[in-house]
Parts: structure tokens; sequence; C-alpha cells
């Protein structure tokens, strides 16, 4: 990994997803591109600048938020040994977002979402919504006044046995030897097969993620889904003590089982986990799944 993109709206959430990205960045010795969208909504955004500027005009209000990106920017550089550059343009917030991050190669897209909304609202509409569902980058949501520690230790991955998951756990894998870190894979057992199948498919999706990740530290889980995905994921997540929760989108399948109202939410705040969302694709052809 190379590259991080964080974009920013100067709310409390925005700095926090910025010192996640720093954890990431400083241990993986990769930069950060510190984006702001002007007059425009990022995560759960007010715009901060016109409640504290009434009747500024616009050109000093692009300079005032210009200062204050570079600062943000220039306050990494100052206490961390990341590379940390500022970018500020125009226009609609997801779709530069995602611009942005294709023409400067990012590898990862990190940023934050707020409550009470929170980690529901990342699915039914705000920018990081929109980002997620349309970035063929893995995107990082990290919940309002939730951070990732000093140490990334577990991180979780629910699989359903998809060969891009192969990608996740490679992806994850670079960050876990970063870290030092262990990744559980988890498989829902939904009681459509009996356990020797269960069984088998997991030993087989496992002999394949060995051949393409060489990492000492991946294990492998079943997990039985009981009423829904999102219990079985917050028994695994509080039994694991984990820091980071990761994904793939695919349309009618585990996202959307996940941010199902009430329990997921209730999860999402109690635990306070970030979520990695990994985009999922046949590896055959590149197009997306489903």
């Amino acid at each position: 990994m190379k590259t991080i993109l964080v974009p920013v709206d100067f709310s409390e959430n925005s700095h926090i997803a910025l010192n996640s990205a720093v954890l990431i960045a400083n241990k993986m010795k990769c930069q950060i591109i510190l984006l702001h969208v002007h007059n425009a909504s990022l995560v759960e955004s007010y715009n901060e600048i016109e409640n504290t500027m009434p009747g500024i005009s616009q050109e000093t209000e692009w300079d005032f938020t210009e200062k204050k990106l570079e600062k943000w920017a220039k306050e990494v550089r100052n206490k961390t040994k990341v590379k940390c550059t500022s970018l500020m343009v125009e226009g609609i917030s997801a779709n530069e977002i995602l611009e942005i991050a294709e023409n400067k190669k990012a590898e990862i897209i990190i940023m934050g979402t707020k409550r009470p909304s929170g980690i529901k609202k990342i699915i039914t509409g705000s920018v990081a919504s929109q980002v997620v569902k349309n970035s063929a980058l893995p995107v990082l949501v990290i919940p309002d006044k939730t951070t990732l520690r000093n140490k990334i230790h577990t991180t979780v991955l629910a699989t359903d046995y998809h060969d891009s998951d192969l990608a996740a756990a490679k992806f994850l894998s670079s960050i876990g030897k970063a870290f030092s870190s262990k990744i559980i894979v988890v498989h829902m057992k939904d009681g459509e097969c009996n356990d020797c199948c269960e069984q088998d498919m997991l030993d087989w999706f496992a002999s394949k993620v060995k051949k393409t990740v060489k990492n000492p530290n991946i294990y492998f889980q079943l997990v039985e889904s009981k009423k829904n995905v999102s219990e079985a994921l917050e028994d695994v997540v509080k039994k694991n003590k984990a820091d980071m929760l990761a994904v793939s989108m695919r349309k009618k399948d585990i996202i959307e089982k996940l941010f199902t109202p009430g329990i997921t939410m209730e999860m999402f705040n109690h635990t306070h986990v970030p979520l990695l969302v990994f985009r999922a694709y046949d590896t055959a052809n590149g197009s997306e799944l489903f």
C-alpha cells in the first residue's frame, strides 16, 4: 500500500478518521492525501465555515478552508513521519472522492460517519454510503467517536467463499503483517448444509487462502448465524475483541443483511468497530458480482 485518501469535513469524527489513517500509514510507510470537497456534504457534513463566518465571500471562504486543510496536513507531518498532502476541490462530494481516489491511485479510502445515524447511514444515503457503494477500492468507515487503537490486534473478515474474498484476505494480510495482528475469517452457517458439508467448504476455502496469502496468523471459523448475520457477527467481534470488521459489498448479500435496523445499530453503538468494505468482483472477468 502506498497511498491513503482521507476525505474530511473538519468535524470531530473526520479528525478521528484521519488519526486512524495516520496509524495505518505510519506502520505501512505510505502517504496520506487529505481531501476536502468545497461547498459539498462530506460524511454527515455540516458547513462549519458558514456557521462560523457568515457573510464572507466565496473567495475568502475558499482561502480560509484551504488554509485549515493544510493546517491539518501540517500537524500530521510535524507529529509523525507520515507524508501528508492536502487537496481541495469543488464539486459533489462522493463523485469527487471517487475521482480523486482513481486519479491519485489510492489503495484505500478512510472516512468517518456520524451517529445517531451511524453505520446504518452508510447504506441509506450519506456521502459515505455513496462512496462505499460505488468505490472500486476498499473503504474503511470509522463510526462516530470511534478509532482504531494504537495497534490493530484482530480483524474479522466475513466470507461467502467468493474468489474476490481472496483479494480481501490478501489486502488484510498486508495490514496484519505490519501490525503483527491476526485475521479471523468467518463464514455464517445458515442451516442449508449439514455440519460436515459446511466444514468441508470452509477447509476448501482455507486451503485456497493459504496458497494465496502467506500469513500464519490467519484463522478460520464457522459461526452459527442464529436469527441473523448481525447477531452472529456481534458475538464474533465481542468474543475476539476485534478492532475491525471486513465485509464484501455484493447486491442482496451479507452487506444488506448486516444493515438491518435495531440489532446492527446496537452492535456498532456498543462495540465501536470500524468497518472495512471491499467491492466484490468475479475474478474470471473482472465484473461486479451479481
